[in-house]
């Protein structure tokens, strides 16, 4: 078995953090002292950066799995791609649909009925959520858990994934690895700001529903490149300091620029190639760290839910004591429903599931 990459945990961790901060940002600019800093508002950059991560550890660690084609290999994989992703989805969604179902009963009565609860939570979306096919480019609006579009997304890119995988080896194998391996990378990264916003002179590449599916693949594939350009490069063992300094790199063009977003972004597949040579010692800094990695995909999932119920939860609040309060309050509410799902609903379903089709 390959080693674990914890350095890119963490990475996963922090960037499932920065886009709750993101999503939060309405009710943290609520604060005196806050206004509209870079970091909140491009925060969205947090799942870019996933994409590409997932296509890099999935090429890392199914690499083996398709040297002689599809074979019988991809059904194992998809069976353990869907007993990864699955199970907190359809959880996610039932708790989203049991609020409305609340709120439809006892408290608001402009719905109609429960089968036209208006265009973001129609019965067609919902059932598009439960086939994971919600955001492939064809509905015009984010519906029920917000995030989960990504994970539609991540299900196209995995239903591809050997094909692409294929498709980039075999690219790289013409010319040299790692300088062609990166400037695809990079060539990918430059495609979503072309096609989603014509141009470079937007302020903002954050599109999910519709166009997101563009994001996703792109990203997807440049992580692939990137786990090709990162075979020919040797460990470090600097830890924790690599990381924040690399992490310093990323952010940095963010704080400076208005259009500081776009150099991150492009910075990302360097961020992951070089992160992926680190290597983490095990002090209790690093295992914290290396703990929300593991229940990032938790967090992502659950962290938008209180937010349908925002007006109950932050509509008195008034003072920044108050509103700092309230926002510990969730935040630690999150962290505290991300393990205890992780716990008992995706480790035990996902097991489930894998030794049900014998993966």
């Amino acid at each position: 078995m390959k080693p674990y990459l914890d350095s890119l945990t963490v990475l996963r961790g922090l960037f499932c953090l920065w886009v709750m901060l993101h999503n939060y940002r309405t009710i943290i600019q609520d604060l005196s002292f806050v206004s509209d800093p870079a970091f909140l508002r491009d925060g969205y950059l947090a799942v870019d950066a996933f994409f590409v991560l997932s296509g890099f550890i999935l090429s890392y660690v199914y690499e083996g799995d398709f040297k002689g084609g599809l074979g019988t290999k991809y059904r194992h994989f998809m069976v353990s791609r869907i007993a990864r992703i699955y199970p907190l989805h359809v959880f996610s969604l039932l708790v989203v649909l049991a609020l409305v179902l609340i709120s439809f009963a006892f408290f608001d009565r402009s719905y109609v009925s429960l089968f036209d609860l208006g265009d973001n939570l129609s019965m067609i979306y919902f059932v598009a959520h439960l086939g994971l096919f919600h955001a492939w480019g064809w509905a015009e609006t984010n519906s029920w858990n917000t995030p989960a579009w990504s994970i539609s997304v991540e299900f196209l890119c995995y239903l591809l994934f050997p094909l692409l995988f294929m498709g980039v080896r075999a690219v790289c194998r013409m010319w040299s690895r790692g300088a062609f391996a990166v400037a695809a990378a990079l060539a990918l990264m430059v495609v979503p700001p072309l096609v989603i916003l014509g141009g470079f002179d937007q302020p903002s590449l954050d599109v999910s529903q519709d166009l997101g599916v563009i994001r996703g693949l792109c990203g997807f594939a440049g992580g692939m490149f990137v786990f090709q350009a990162s075979r020919s490069l040797p460990s470090s063992d600097q830890g924790l300091g690599a990381l924040l300094v690399l992490l310093s790199l990323y952010f940095l063009p963010l704080m400076l620029w208005e259009t500081g977003w776009l150099i991150s972004l492009f910075l990302t597949p360097f961020l992951i190639l070089l992160m992926a040579r680190v290597r983490l010692k095990s002090g209790p800094i690093e295992r914290g760290l290396i703990g929300i990695g593991n229940i990032s995909y938790s967090i992502y999932m659950l962290h938008f839910i209180p937010l349908l119920v925002k007006e109950r939860l932050f509509g008195a609040m008034r003072t920044d004591a108050e509103i700092m309060a309230m926002l510990g309050v969730v935040f630690g509410a999150i962290l505290i429903a991300a393990m205890m799902t992780n716990r008992w609903i995706e480790k035990p379903a996902r097991y489930a599931i894998r030794s049900r089709f014998r993966t």
